[in-house]
Formats: C-alpha cells, structure tokens, sequence
C-alpha cells in the first residue's frame, strides 16, 4: 500500500509534464514573432514609431526635390574669321587705318597686299588678326572707312580636335620617356639601334604635334579678319557725297555745259574727215551730171 507522500509528489510532476509542450509553443511563437518582426523591418526599410529610416533601393544622400542641378558648362574652342569687301575713295588711306585699329585693339596685321589694276586704280587685300572679343569693333571700324559691297562671318569647334591633340602629346611624351629610359639600360647594339630609330621616329611626331597644338591655340586666341578694298567708282561716289546748295548747283551746270560743248567739238573733229570726204564725192557727182545735161543731143538725118 502506497503512502499519500507518494501520490502528493507525483502529482505536481505531473502538471509540469503536461505544462511542458505548452510552454514550448509559447516559446517557438515568440521567437517566430521576433524574427518576423525583423524580417519586416528588413524588407519594409522602416519601423512605425521611430524617426529613422532605411532606404534599400536609392542613396541617402540624394538631393531634396526642386533643388537645380548646376552642370559645369565646358568651354568651347571656337575659330572665328570674317570676310568683307569695301569700296573707299582712298584705298591706302582706308588700308592704314585698318591696319592702325588691328594694331589698337592688340592684333597684327598677317597681310597688307597693294596693287594697281586695270581703270578703278588702287586694290588692297588685308589679313588682320585680332583677339576674339575685339573682332566685332574691328569690324564695325573698317565698314565705316567706306561702302559695304559684302560679308561672310562663320565659326568652327574644335573643341574635340584640341583634345585629340593635347592626348597625343601626352602619350608621345610618355612614349619618348620610356623610350629613353629603355636606351639607357640597352644591352646590345641591335637593340641600341632599334631604340635609337624608335625614339627619333617619336620625337619627330612629337614636335609635329606641338606644332599643331600651337597653330590651332593661334587660331582660337585671335579672330581672322580679311578686308579686300577698292577704290569707288566716279559714278558711285557722286552718288554717294551730299548733295550741292544753290551756287554749287549753278556751278556744277556750267561744268556740265561747257563739258558737254567740248563734247560736241571733239565729235564735230571726228566727223570732219568724214564730211570732207562725202562734199568732195557730192560735188564731183553733181559736176558730172550738169555736165552730161549741158551736152548737145544729136540730129537725126532727115
């Protein structure tokens, strides 16, 4: 027969055993609401009830909306060259004062050609070279020296041409340099020569480039301007004076007048052989036909 101490103690066992997979499950459900709760806060990016947040697509540092984006504008290389043609009443006097206003604005004048050809007298063709920013003034100078006849301005980028050129030369210059490196280590003859020709091969395009780089600067750094000047024609530039007052005008018609009576005298000399020539044929006509009516018909016999 068992005692009652027995059946108390095994009591309580009993309980904790039948307690135990409860506690279990409460268990496994807490830890699988925690590491769903993480896993929402890692998918999701952001937990309700704090102030922090995660973004897992864009970055944090992003610029707020309706901030400008400023984008660094590149410069350009731009040659600029102008043409123009003019006719002045005195070709060297407009042609020093073009090559003076390129002298002023900080140019040069490249050519300063003058000639005489054929009735219009004196022809200049002038080649002036004048910081960009000074090209319009310039411009502006040389058409008030006279009449406009025509103008061609036109620009051309080559941005992309002086950075192909600046890359080539610093490659030359590191191709050069090791180049020279490797002669200083050479071991053979062979070898020396074959560096030696290499290198100079190098060297040659080098300074080749150089002086293209320093061409095409030239060309960016100062505007082109090509002036071809003639003299104005006499009609044009009585045209082109003002016009005379009262006594001017009196004066300019007995010009006119007496111009034109020299013109009827020398046209009256230009015809006087002529009208010698058709008297003479007039008169020997009419002598001969008075006297071929002034002869005696002849009698027929009876």
């Amino acid at each position: 027969m068992r005692s009652p101490f027995a059946r108390s103690s095994r009591v309580p066992l009993l309980i904790l055993l039948g307690l135990l997979p409860v506690l279990l499950l409460a268990g496994c459900s807490g830890g699988g609401g925690r590491s769903s709760n993480n896993a929402a806060v890692d998918a999701g990016g952001s937990v309700n009830g704090t102030s922090g947040s995660f973004n897992s697509g864009g970055d944090s540092k992003a610029p707020a909306a309706g901030a400008p984006a400023k984008a660094a504008l590149q410069q350009r290389d731009i040659i600029r060259t102008a043409t123009l043609a003019m006719t002045v009443p005195d070709v060297d006097q407009a042609a020093d004062a073009a090559v003076a206003d390129t002298k002023a604005a900080g140019g040069r004048a490249d050519t300063d050609d003058r000639s005489s050809a054929g009735q219009d007298g004196r022809q200049a063709h002038l080649v002036l070279r004048v910081p960009v920013a000074g090209l319009d003034g310039l411009r502006d100078k040389v058409i008030a020296l006279g009449h406009e006849t025509s103008r061609t301005e036109q620009g051309s980028d080559v941005t992309t041409q002086v950075a192909d050129v600046n890359a080539r030369i610093t490659e030359l210059q590191i191709s050069v340099g090791r180049l020279q490196d490797f002669l200083k280590h050479s071991g053979s003859i062979t070898e020396l020569v074959a560096l030696e020709s290499q290198l100079t091969q190098r060297q040659s395009e080098l300074q080749s480039t150089i002086a293209q780089q320093q061409a095409l600067a030239d060309q960016v750094s100062l505007a082109t301007l090509t002036v071809d000047l003639s003299r104005t024609p006499a009609g044009i530039a009585g045209h082109t004076r003002q016009l005379p007052g009262f006594s001017g005008a009196i004066r300019a018609s007995w010009h006119a007048l007496l111009f034109t009576g020299r013109l009827a005298v020398a046209g009256l000399g230009y015809l006087t052989p002529f009208l010698l020539v058709i008297v003479v044929a007039g008169y020997l006509g009419l002598r001969h036909r008075r006297s071929a009516r002034a002869r005696p018909e002849p009698v027929e016999p009876a």
